[in-house]
């Protein structure tokens, strides 16, 4: 089972794209770190309860931090042999889609990671 762990929002719009995005992945559930719910520690569970044998969650972080290290925490609390990805960092791919949604153009000279490597 996956979990799509995500900060959570008081924005009812913002934790339904985590789920949206969730309900497109096989076996996936969102789970949230703060407000919103579940917690990463109930998505283990229903996974649990759904036939998931093994875990992996996958942080919708930019970089680590106290909430990826709650989501951490609680996803070893829940199920010590669960894995747990790494935050989405300066990949070059995070940068490109920033730069879609912004509409900036990117010239065919420069790459996506000229500008994550620029600081």
């Amino acid at each position: 089972g996956v979990v799509l762990a995500a900060a959570g929002s008081s924005h009812a719009a913002a934790n339904d794209a985590v789920s949206a995005l969730a309900a497109g992945l096989p076996r996936a559930s969102a789970a949230f770190a703060t407000s919103a719910g579940p917690t990463v520690p109930e998505a283990i569970s229903r996974l649990r309860d759904g036939g998931a044998r093994r875990i992996a969650v996958l942080p919708w972080f930019l970089a680590p931090g106290r909430l990826l290290d709650r989501v951490r925490d609680q996803a070893l609390a829940a199920d010590p042999t669960a894995v747990v990805a790494e935050p989405l960092g300066d990949h070059p791919l995070v940068a490109a889609t920033l730069l879609a949604r912004h509409g900036v153009t990117i010239h065919a000279s420069v790459t996506p990671s000229a500008f994550v490597d620029a600081g």
